[in-house]
């Protein structure tokens, strides 16, 4: 914009005027509007048509025309050339402002919590005040010079490029920081699913392991395990939190559980061996006093088995003695 004249200022419009403002402003905006649209801004394009048609008549009327009718041509040719700035403005306002909308309504409709963490509220406002800045920019059309709305437009270009940077960058951090945290969550659940099974084989006899160094050991890390995983879950992202640090407590906690299981497979060994023992020990100690509860039982029953017939014969035992009394002589 600094080599922008205002056509108002008659004696300062001049053919390389209008050369100047398409090099400087107009063909950088036809060929931002063509990297994203893939074709030539119609609109531009007649805009600088009709450009060229009052440069002619201005070349052909300096033959045989007043200077002042030479000037008024190179003046609408560059009032034209002004048109074809706004109209690329215009066309790019439309691609970043649906742009950004797509996002921010992506997001909003996503995660809440993404909406929270990557600062989109932020970035709702700053729509807001780009959106603002353009209306007054179009306003400005019919209010001020072509020299003027133009600047204003160009301020408002600026405000929608950052923005859309700004945007779906953070966007793609979210994306990436959730994939980053859903992988940490899994690899956590395996390693705690692998850590459990083990655990599992001591349920019940925590009594007879818990003087066992591995024991100790394993209960220690897998403590310091949870510990580090709970902390990970209360992390949130903010202002004085970033991403990176909620994701390298994760990294921690993940650590952790690994470091758990690597110490059960380096000492399994030794801690089928102590298992076995102490399931050995254990069937030794069920089944010795079960056989002395059966032997004590048996003769117990035997006892007074003896006893109840010494007092209370049996009906064979009657039958014989009678047998026995008629036998006699």
């Amino acid at each position: 914009m600094d080599n922008h004249q205002s056509a108002n200022n008659k004696q300062s419009i001049t053919v390389e005027s209008c050369f100047d403002l398409y090099r400087e402003q107009v063909k950088p905006l036809i060929v931002e509007i063509e990297s994203i649209a893939q074709k030539f801004p119609e609109q531009v394009l007649k805009e600088l048509r009709d450009a060229f048609d009052h440069l002619s008549l201005s070349y052909r009327f300096s033959k045989n025309k007043s200077k002042e009718d030479c000037q008024n041509e190179v003046e609408s040719a560059y009032r034209h050339c002004e048109r074809a700035a706004l109209d690329g403005y215009k066309i790019l306002f439309v691609f970043y402002h649906d742009e950004i909308q797509k996002h921010l309504t992506k997001w909003e409709n996503s995660n809440s919590e993404k909406y929270q963490d990557f600062s989109l509220l932020e970035s709702q406002k700053k729509f807001n005040d780009a959106k603002k800045s353009y209306k007054e920019a179009k306003l400005s059309e019919a209010t001020t010079t072509n020299y003027d709305a133009l600047a204003k437009h160009e301020n408002t270009h600026s405000l929608f490029v950052e923005l859309k940077d700004y945007v779906v960058d953070n966007w793609e951090k979210a994306e990436h920081y959730w994939q980053q945290l859903n992988q940490f969550k899994n690899l956590i659940s395996e390693e705690k699913t692998k850590i459990e099974k083990h655990r599992n084989q001591w349920i019940g006899i925590h009594e007879k392991v818990s003087g066992i160094s591995w024991f100790k050991e394993i209960e220690t890390k897998f403590g310091e395990a949870e510990k580090a995983f709970s902390e990970a879950k209360k992390s949130k992202i903010n202002a004085h939190l970033k991403p990176d640090v909620v994701i390298s407590r994760y990294d921690s906690a993940l650590t952790a559980y690994v470091s758990v299981t690597e110490y059960i497979n380096t000492n399994s060994e030794n801690i089928n061996r102590d298992l076995q023992r102490i399931k050995r020990h254990s069937w030794k100690s069920m089944v010795i006093p079960i056989i002395i509860t059966v032997v004590l039982t048996g003769l117990v029953t035997g006892s007074i088995t003896l006893f109840l017939q010494s007092f209370f014969p049996s009906p064979v035992q009657i039958e014989h003695s009678t047998q026995q009394v008629h036998d006699l002589p």
